[in-house]
């Protein structure tokens, strides 16, 4: 994860029931110690808190967001960063997630985390109604957003000063190089081996032993090293288009949700997980919303999934 996380008790000196007496709280990894059960690790701790200003932006969203987010999202309660050192603390309301072994939950109540590539340990009708509520949220959220709803928020809040310059006009194809071109070549051997390596050794047992064959690893490769070369060119292409573009969660994996029954039994879904949220292309957004689907699944809801998406943007 991102940082070490903890659970906090609140008992207050004038109770009032729209404050939430379970919270949760996030921090940054630290720097000294040994190992993560102590709350360190260096390299998670400069990805997260020095290539962008993602903690910051997070504690943002939760803050001025959180409120008129057309779908629920924790309760923002309090957060502070330094920025001489990049400490940081966000405190929101707790997500009572349910247990695995419950059976039957009640209308509202919170079912289990669903973490990712784990969906065969949910009940079968989690496993594929979930991903349609990240559909149906994302897809309000670049809907409202182009509706100008989120206009009196702050830019930078909505991701606007990270915002992607791939957005703006560049060249397409872009002009790189002939040197760069086939400095990407080059590192799609990176690629190739990662594959090599999960189909012929740790994830063998997963496909049919057709996808070992000879004939089909080398055209794999093939297709590595084309792509890798024009990877950057590919990312372009998706954000060219203003109008396919809007403000969505960055990474709304099935595990930065949680979810529920309405008393009419649909699944509903809330939102957390915020760091990195701007406008950005509704393709690779809602790519990234079904990286942890079963394969089956997806070739079974693919067409679903799209028409939900749509559906629910327009």
């Amino acid at each position: 994860g991102s940082g070490p996380k903890a659970f906090i008790t609140v008992e207050y000196a004038k109770p009032d029931p729209e404050l939430h007496t379970e919270l949760f709280c996030k921090m940054p990894w630290a720097c000294d110690g040994n190992t993560k059960e102590m709350g360190c690790d260096p390299f998670y701790r400069f990805k997260c808190s020095c290539s962008g200003d993602y903690e910051a932006q997070e504690t943002q969203v939760y803050r001025y967001l959180g409120p008129i987010f057309p779908f629920k999202c924790p309760k923002y309660y309090f957060a502070d960063i330094c920025r001489d050192n990049t400490n940081y603390i966000l405190i929101t309301e707790k997500v009572p997630f349910g247990k695995k072994d419950q059976k039957e939950w009640k209308p509202y109540e919170i079912m289990p985390c669903a973490e990712k590539y784990f969906d065969f340990q949910l009940e079968p009708r989690m496993r594929y109604e979930m991903y349609y509520c990240l559909m149906r949220c994302q897809a309000r959220m670049a809907a409202w957003d182009k509706m100008k709803f989120f206009d009196h928020v702050p830019p930078e809040v909505r991701g606007q000063a990270s915002n992607d310059t791939r957005m703006t006009s560049n060249p397409f194809p872009l002009k790189l190089p002939e040197r760069r071109r086939s400095m990407l070549q080059r590192s799609s051997e990176t690629v190739i081996n990662l594959w090599t390596e999960f189909l012929t050794n740790y994830g063998k047992k997963l496909y049919a032993a057709e996808y070992r064959d000879k004939a089909f690893l080398n055209a794999l490769y093939a297709v590595c090293r084309d792509a890798h070369a024009y990877k950057d060119d590919i990312m372009l292409y998706c954000h060219m288009f203003p109008e396919m573009c809007a403000l969505q969660h960055a990474n709304l994996q099935s595990d930065n949700a949680y979810y529920w029954t309405t008393s009419e039994g649909k699944m509903d879904a809330g939102l957390i997980d915020w760091g990195g949220a701007s406008p950005g292309a509704f393709a690779t957004r809602l790519a990234g919303c079904i990286t942890s689907a079963e394969g089956e699944l997806l070739d079974e809801q693919e067409d679903g999934l799209l028409q939900c998406l749509i559906d629910e943007y327009y």
